[in-house]
């Protein structure tokens, strides 16, 4: 069976969207293959998106999706008081830390008011998590609840809801070799971290005030 990434981005996605307005542009940063902005316009939302790789940018448009290839701080320096909301998926872990705090303002000042921030980004506490993150060179570092929490706030954000995606669970293949071991790695991860180490991906929605 092919795996249906959409259907995927639906499932795990979809639950996010209550949180944006369909009156106000919403702009997905680092959009990627722009799957996140197909489900937000099959929704009726607003939506478009910047990468400043050339692979996403031309996937993107082969979906006829409307995205920019920019870097993404003078994107946002340049459309400030624009967008009611921003998304930020998996890209945060990817932003050098002396960049981090312009970013988060920049995101700020693109936003009009109680204008909603959405930032998903992995989670490193679970049995194999640090593993995965880092066999991606251009990951820079990870982040927790606590870090991202402080680094909002920081920046003038307000924290509407912060926590582990629990529809990122890890995966217990049925294949009799792999069951056992799957097994094994969820109840080790709650030993060691808690019932947070169940899960993949955690994530952070916030309000300009």
């Amino acid at each position: 069976m092919t795996f249906d990434y959409f259907n995927y981005i639906v499932h795990i996605r979809k639950k996010y969207l209550e949180y944006f307005s369909k009156e106000f542009p919403i702009v997905d940063i680092g959009c990627g293959d722009g799957f996140f902005i197909r489900l937000l316009k099959e929704q009726g939302y607003s939506a478009i998106g910047v990468d400043a790789n050339s692979s996403c940018i031309k996937k993107c448009k082969e979906r006829n999706i409307r995205v920019f290839r920019e870097d993404a701080l003078s994107y946002l320096e340049q459309n400030q008081k624009s967008f009611g909301g921003i998304i930020c998926s998996h890209l945060i872990e990817h932003i050098p830390n002396d960049h981090l705090n312009s970013f988060i303002r920049r995101c700020y000042e693109a936003m009009i008011q109680n204008g909603i921030l959405l930032i998903i980004t992995p989670n490193i506490n679970n049995l194999g998590g640090s593993a995965n993150f880092w066999n991606d060179p251009t990951h820079i570092r990870p982040f927790t609840l606590s870090s991202m929490q402080k680094l909002l706030s920081k920046n003038r954000f307000e924290i509407i809801r912060i926590g582990y995606d629990k529809d990122t669970k890890l995966s217990v293949r049925k294949k009799l070799f792999h069951f056992p071991l799957d097994i094994i790695r969820q109840f080790l991860s709650i030993i060691i971290y808690g019932i947070g180490g169940l899960y993949t991906e955690i994530f952070v929605i916030a309000k300009k005030l």
